[in-house]
């Protein structure tokens, strides 16, 4: 399990200096947009190599599989499962709008034939 996303809940003797590194994506009620925060400990190899690691693991397809899981559940231990249903709606309504936007643009002409005329 890469993230404890829902049951990141201190436990006893936890400390937030603990952390050498943090990323967190935060939506607000007034914005439309992702807020993207970054936390660095100290700017020393260690917490660099760990903020590394956590950008490693974002750009690899499993994470994204792994958090979906974690979500679910989560939802299912708390009852929620009309929650994850909706949950599941969104994520395939917002993947098959990204996939459509892909295919769109692999549709586009690698040269545009006004380029290949000469002037």
């Amino acid at each position: 399990m890469l993230f404890d996303f829902f049951k990141s809940k201190k436990k006893e003797g936890d400390k937030d200096d603990d952390i050498l590194a943090k990323i967190s994506y935060i939506i607000t009620e007034n914005s439309e947009s992702t807020i993207v925060d970054v936390e660095l400990k100290e700017y020393n190899d260690e917490c660099i190599q760990s903020l590394c690691n956590i950008v490693d693991i974002l750009a690899n397809e499993k994470s994204t599989s792994d958090t979906v899981e974690i979500i679910k559940n989560a939802m299912i231990e708390d009852g929620k499962q009309d929650s994850l249903v909706k949950f599941f709606s969104y994520l395939d309504l917002k993947t098959k709008t990204r996939l459509l936007k892909i295919n769109e643009d692999d549709n586009e002409p690698c040269i545009k034939p006004s380029e290949v005329f000469l002037k």
